[in-house]
């Protein structure tokens, strides 16, 4: 594995303020955009905008992975109760799930359309993508019950 998947996953479960569940859902949802855009550019047989998912995959993949980022320094301001921790909580988590929808979405099209050599990659994104949606849903509710 890449040193970076490492190293965020050494700081995940480090128990310092950081990377948690929030950016745990993002990494998921970009996981599955990623395995979108592959299955995306290997069904140019099957679908004419297979170049077009291809790209819109790639858009989410790097927004998951810039929520990830928003998300862990808004969790590490938050636990050391600093003057930039958001004032809504819920806020980038509100956005991963965005994120999420849309590539569970476009999975789920590709898992119909697409390729069908690669349909358990497909399936594979569409179950990482909803996973990430449970995932914030927790958060949210968590957060609701914690400020109210």
């Amino acid at each position: 594995m890449d040193d970076s998947v490492r190293m965020l996953l050494e700081r995940m479960a480090s128990g310092s303020p950081g990377p948690s569940a929030g950016s745990a859902a993002a990494t998921a949802a970009a996981l599955g955009a990623a395995l979108a855009a592959k299955t995306a550019r290997l069904s140019s047989q099957q679908l004419d905008v297979a170049s077009e998912y291809a790209n819109k995959a790639d858009v989410l993949r790097d927004r998951a992975l810039t929520l990830a980022e928003e998300d862990a320094r808004g969790v590490r301001a938050m636990l050391s109760a600093t003057p930039e921790a958001p004032a809504d909580p819920s806020a980038i988590p509100r956005e991963i799930a965005d994120v999420a929808v849309a590539v569970r979405e476009l999975a789920a099209t590709l898992a119909e359309r697409g390729n069908p050599r690669l349909h358990a990659d497909a399936a594979a994104a569409e179950c990482l993508a909803a996973a990430a949606e449970r995932m914030i849903d927790g958060i949210i509710r968590s957060n609701a019950r914690e400020t109210g």
